[in-house]
């Protein structure tokens, strides 16, 4: 993510403050080791991301459901994290200074931001799809809604980045420049010149900082979390429930009255399982077998749907909270957040991009089976 106090330290800009400096800035070995780094997340990611796009629109072909969908949106979000975010992290690693105009310095921030906003989004869309199926109200214009509306956000919120990220030269002279937030340069400027007035620059900067990361994580973590801390407790009590039921069902046959307690059981799902194991009585036993197997058929895909949204989710919070808990820290303990900010930002914000790489592990069960076969059979 980039925000307003994420440009590269200023010896990496700007080597020294003296204006007598004219070459530009020098790759240093912390350079490379983040290089490196990016190319093996950008050469790995990418035709995973590629490979999953191709899997989920030949599973698209059949039937078109609301969380299909949904994987579809998250892995373009992956995907322009890693095609965007990465590779111009690769390219100004190479370079170490911006060799274009300040309208794609504005322009590739704005991306920067957009795609990280619709990653968050769209991981909401899926714990809110996850919490309204339970409740019997999620259909595909619910979810073309949600995503819409994701989208639409992500957008509106990555719009300041326009107004804070500017081309900027050291000096006059100066034959090369680098793509800063407005309040670096400012600061930049005031120091070089002697003054001491910092306050100003500082306060802007901190507030648009915390507007993003707020936008960005904390407020999708926060519904993500509330979301599905309510969906887990009404899932399980459902589902052992149903498997009571099943197990009854099984061992004994049900007379008037275990249907008159049964009935009472609030959701449908219950209610649709009660009325099937009520042919006990009859000479319908093959249909009632059949059906009780489809009704523990559908509790194992209900059940499978919700662990592979809650391991996207622990997937997201893993990589994404050490970054911003880490920026939090720095409103705390600024003098001390300032010690370990220019080596440990950059390697907290990769563990972003990693969680693009190892999504479609995630959504795709079948995925790195298929993966793993296909090196058995190539290594053979």
């Amino acid at each position: 993510m980039d925000i307003a106090d994420e440009a590269p330290k200023e010896q990496e800009l700007f080597g020294n403050s003296s204006s007598h400096f004219i070459g530009p800035p020098q790759r240093i070995t912390e350079d490379n080791i983040r290089l490196g780094l990016m190319i093996v997340l950008f050469l790995a990611g990418t035709p995973l991301n590629v490979s999953a796009m191709m899997r989920l629109r030949r599973s698209m072909l059949s039937s078109v459901t609301p969380l299909k969908q949904l994987k579809r949106h998250l892995n373009i979000s992956d995907l322009m994290i890693l095609l965007i975010y990465t590779s111009s992290q690769i390219v100004w690693l190479i370079t170490v200074d911006w060799r274009s105009n300040d309208s794609m310095c504005k322009v590739l921030k704005f991306s920067h931001a957009l795609c990280f906003s619709v990653s968050s989004n769209v991981i909401v869309c899926i714990a809110i799809h996850r919490f309204s199926m339970v409740f019997g109200k999620s259909t595909k214009r619910i979810t073309t809604i949600s995503l819409w509306v994701a989208w639409t956000l992500a957008v509106a919120t990555s719009l300041p980045q326009f107004a804070v990220w500017t081309v900027y030269r050291p000096y006059e002279t100066a034959t090369w420049q680098q793509c800063v937030s407005i309040w670096f340069a400012r600061e930049y400027d005031i120091r070089t010149r002697n003054k001491t007035s910092l306050a100003e620059p500082l306060v802007s900067s901190t507030a648009y900082s915390v507007y993003h990361v707020l936008i960005v994580f904390w407020i999708p973590a926060a519904l993500l979390t509330i979301c599905y801390l309510r969906l887990a407790m009404v899932v399980s009590k459902e589902i052992y429930c149903e498997c009571e039921c099943v197990k009854q069902s099984q061992s004994t046959p049900l007379t008037n009255g275990n249907m008159s307690s049964t009935d009472q059981h609030v959701t449908s799902g219950r209610r649709l399982l009660s009325r099937i194991i009520s042919f006990s009585s009859s000479n319908s036993g093959r249909f009632e077998k059949a059906s009780i197997r489809h009704q523990c058929v559908t509790m194992r895909r209900k059940r499978n749907a919700i662990h592979t949204c809650l391991l996207l989710i622990v997937a997201y919070i893993f990589c994404w909270l050490p970054y911003n808990a880490f920026f939090l820290w720095g409103l705390i303990d600024h003098d001390s957040y300032q010690q370990w900010h220019n080596t440990s930002v950059a390697f907290l914000r990769y563990l972003i991009v990693v969680n693009s790489v190892t999504n479609p592990f995630i959504y795709l069960p079948k995925f790195r089976s298929a993966l793993c076969s296909s090196h058995a059979v190539q290594s053979s």
